[in-house]
């Protein structure tokens, strides 16, 4: 990752709780503004107490206050910058006002007073952990007191009379403010009662004002001394300030108010910086609670309250660290061993996702624009979830293979695997548990949580359904799927679902950020399972639980939106498509597919030659990988029918004559026929028709077989085994199982359920950009456009390959397992030209009911006469 020159470095190694930062290392922090205002604001507050001083300013306002919500920073803020003022170096303060503003003149103006100012540091006050009877105007004495002490015992005072005879007139001093404050609060208690109010504690102003001059007082005298017992000249009090920093006071919600009104009412004195961290809502809510018995608007003079002792103009409010265009990044060093090799740092979303990743191998959508739900809301998230992540075991998969389904456990093992699966069982869990209670706990409204947490507990293949059936209710939408048309349940229509409810109901996002979460561990955990598990009921079992919570389709009616229209329509018969929707029903389409126009001869010998010349049976297999409802019974039965017929040219006197062939071309022709009352195709059928490879291919050709035996009377064992060599032998199978030995069988990443939604939003875009709305093609660009949306895909998965950079293995290379799918490799890979023109003409005899045949000179639509009732 290449930087600019104000990038900013976030470290998150070290323990829990605030991060001490060096004035050094501040134009380099994510805090560098936050840090500038609080030295442009303490100038403000030292020049302001010297013109208080001189009767100038009736009042005094010396509180900055660091405000933001929990784990933004703001304690790390300001105790790394009173910490600098502690230890003040002019040099260090001078570079950083020259990197930070880039004006040398502004870095060695002499204007400014803070050079020239002592301040000393009293220990963090953290107001949320004072018990009920702590006073925080006590606590801030005793802190000054046990300061005074430690330099008197450390020497100096004692060896000089005149200067241990004032520190004890000072300690003095002290109690006697102290005894003062003891006994107003007794005359207070004795006038009041316990149940004092705002306004009746304002009347005993002589009093209080009384003991705010006398700590006025007290505060030089106290500087004074500390100044004088280091060795420094006396009479520079006005060059010395006591620094206070109160924490969390917003979180003392018994107290916080009676807090606030001390420092209000005591603390606003020279010589004292006062440095609150508070979070401006919860402050808001503390005023308010103390408010609500005695006025009825309570909230409009909280927030009056509020603004009155904690100045807009003083407020450093602390920026949103993890937003996007922000250029932060996260030192190399935390990454541990996962990265050594890389010299560079990088940004919040590269090191959580690839920190999942190496852990997990759960691969998070990488390339969107705006930030990743996963990515930390604040610092202290960031650092906590980046110490669970590092709290896993790396995964390895050096040593591991990939089990086929239709090898033997006894008599293939692979040790390292054991290993593998016990550590990833382990990170599983460990990953589970942030999203059910980080991510969903924060995210998510109460309704949202309880929904989730109910449908945390479903079984992984009933959750997306009932998500389904969530977000129809929350549309107020039909379902998208029809159980007549054979399309049951797909993550496809949970993706285009989930995309509908996004844009009708923002509210709605972070429960879909959870799911996508959620299924996204729950279905990678499944398909380590399927691939390593040593286990062959095991791996079957996690196949099939994945593959069913999958369903039908990747893309549901989503894929209605891929492909352009026809410009000329007029010739598809009705009923037909001119999409590849999933749910653009074929319903008038007979799946014919002409193998040969002029056989010379009609028996079993010729046919089955030419069904392995041409590769003819290798297109039959990829045309209908995109069948989607393959296997579905239906009234006329099974939906993988095949049938193999012998077409005739009708005679030349038949008024009716359909030029099947030119007259010259007199013959008969051949069809293979794949029957279905209602076809549906889908663009990525293949998708899961190659992740169920092996059923597929049984299926379809024991369909064969059927097919040609009826055909030509064959019916002895010997003729069936022949036909199933033949398939066998020029089938796809043997390439199939080659595939997924290397890359597994996900074609497209499926199991990663966020990437998968992000990368079809995409694609689908880019199609629309293409082929913008009213903007059509010709009957025969129709496959070039599918080819297109491969094509637009394979771009995606490349795009998410750059980001996960480093791989483990090689199915972890998404685009490599895209491309060396043997569907892939012969539409848009390296074996294309092998069977470009078969699979385009079939195509368009398929999805169109036309067989298409192309001369050197022209492109003719045939007729093929259709002969099954209902067709």
């Amino acid at each position: 990752m290449e930087k600019k020159e104000r990038d900013i470095i976030l470290e998150i190694e070290g323990e829990c709780g605030p991060k001490y930062e060096k004035i050094e290392t501040f134009l380099t922090s994510p805090l560098r503004n936050v840090y500038y205002n609080a030295f442009r604001m303490t100038e403000h507050v030292i020049r302001m107490s010297e013109e208080h001083e001189k009767g100038r300013y009736e009042r005094l306002y010396n509180i900055i206050s660091f405000m933001g919500e929990r784990g933004t920073g703001k304690t790390s803020a300001m105790s790394s910058f009173t910490d600098a003022l502690k230890s003040f170096d002019e040099k260090k303060y001078r570079e950083f006002i020259k990197g930070y503003t880039g004006d040398q003149e502004a870095a060695d103006s002499e204007e400014s007073s803070l050079p020239k100012t002592r301040f000393v540091v009293l220990e963090n006050i953290d107001a949320s952990l004072l018990e009920n009877k702590e006073d925080i105007f006590e606590v801030v004495l005793a802190k000054m007191l046990e300061k005074l002490v430690e330099r008197m015992q450390n020497g100096g005072g004692y060896a000089q009379d005149t200067l241990h005879f004032q520190n004890m007139k000072l300690i003095q001093d002290f109690e006697s403010i102290c005894k003062n404050k003891r006994n107003l609060e007794l005359r207070e208690k004795e006038r009041y009662g316990e149940g004092l109010s705002f306004v009746e504690l304002l009347r005993n102003l002589s009093g209080s004002m009384a003991l705010r001059e006398s700590f006025g007082r007290l505060v030089p005298e106290f500087l004074h001394m500390l100044s004088a017992d280091s060795g420094r000249e006396a009479g520079r009090r006005e060059e010395s300030f006591l620094v206070l920093n109160i924490d969390d006071l917003d979180l003392n919600k018994e107290r916080g108010f009676d807090m606030l009104e001390q420092i209000h009412r005591y603390f606003m004195v020279p010589h004292v910086l006062i440095y609150l961290a508070v979070s401006e809502s919860q402050l808001t809510d503390i005023c308010a609670k103390h408010f609500s018995g005695i006025y009825e608007d309570s909230g409009s003079l909280a927030r009056s309250y509020a603004d009155k002792v904690l100045p807009v103009s003083q407020r450093i409010y602390m920026p949103v660290l993890l937003a996007k265009k922000k250029n932060i990044y996260v030192e190399k060093k935390v990454l541990g061993q996962d990265r050594q090799e890389d010299p560079n740092d990088y940004d919040i979303k590269e090191t959580i996702l690839w920190k999942i990743a190496h852990r997990t191998f759960v691969y998070f959508d990488g390339c969107g624009l705006k930030t990743h739900f996963y990515e930390p809301e604040n610092i202290r998230e960031l650092t906590n979830l980046y110490r669970i992540l590092q709290s896993m075991k790396k995964l390895s998969l050096e040593g591991c293979s990939i089990y086929l389904r239709t090898e033997n456990e006894n008599k293939v093992k692979f040790p390292n695997n054991a290993s593998l699966l016990e550590t990833s069982e382990i990170n599983y869990d460990v990953l589970l548990d942030d999203i059910y209670n980080r991510l969903a706990g924060s995210r998510l409204s109460k309704s949202q949580l309880k929904y989730f947490q109910r449908l945390y507990r479903e079984d992984i293949s009933r959750q997306g359904e009932r998500f389904l059936h969530y977000i129809w209710e929350r549309c107020q939408e039909e379902p998208y799927y029809s159980e007549s048309t054979g399309q049951g349940y797909s993550l496809g229509e949970v993706l285009r679902g989930m995309y509908h409810m996004g844009r009708v109901s923002e509210e709605e996002k972070p429960l879909i950020h959870c799911f996508m979460a959620l299924e996204t561990a729950l279905l990678t955990r499944l398909y380590i399972r399927s691939l390593y598990h040593p286990e062959t009921k095991v791996r079957n079992r996690a196949r099939k639980e994945l593959l069913d919570s999958v369903g039908g389709s990747v893309v549901g009616s989503w894929g209605n939106y891929l492909l352009p229209v026809l410009e000329d329509n007029s010739e598809v018969d009705e009923g037909s498509s001119y999409k590849m929707g999933y749910m653009k029903i074929l319903s008038r389409t007979g799946g014919r597919i002409l193998t040969q126009k002029r056989p010379r001869s009609w028996n079993l010998d010729s046919f089955l030659s030419m069904l392995g010349k041409n590769n003819l049976l290798k297109v039959l297999e990829l045309l209908l990988m995109c069948v989607t409802n393959w296997g579905v019974e239906y009234r006329s039965g099974s939906a993988c029918v095949m049938t193999i017929k012998k077409a005739s040219r009708k005679s030349e006197n038949d008024e009716d004559e359909t030029d099947l062939f030119r007259k010259e071309d007199a013959g008969n022709a051949v069809y293979i026929e794949y029957m279905n009352r209602n076809i549906t195709c889908d663009v990525w059928g293949f998708v899961v028709n190659s992740a169920r490879y092996e059923q597929f291919f049984s299926e379809l050709h024991e369909a064969l077989v059927t097919a040609i035996s009826r055909c030509f009377d064959a019916e002895s064992k010997a003729e069936l085994e022949g036909i199933r060599n033949v398939i066998k032998k020029n089938s796809l199978l043997e390439e199939y199982k080659e595939w997924e030995r290397a890359y597994g069988y996900a074609v497209l990443p499926f199991y990663n359920v966020d990437m998968l939604y992000n990368m079809e939003k995409r694609v689908r875009r880019e199609c629309k950009k293409k082929y913008p709305t009213g903007v059509g093609v010709r009957k025969r660009e129709i496959y070039d456009a599918v080819l297109d949306v491969y094509e637009s895909m394979k771009i995606q998965l490349n795009k998410e390959d750059g980001f996960y950079k480093d791989k483990f293995s090689s199915w972890t290379s998404l685009e490599k397992a895209y491309s060396m799918c043997p569907y892939i490799q012969y539409t848009i890979g390296e074996k294309k030209e092998q069977l470009y023109k078969e699979l385009k003409d079939v195509f368009m005899q398929f999805i169109y009911e036309r067989a298409v045949y192309v001369d050197e000179t022209r492109e003719r639509g045939v007729e093929v006469p259709s002969e099954i009732e209902g067709f």
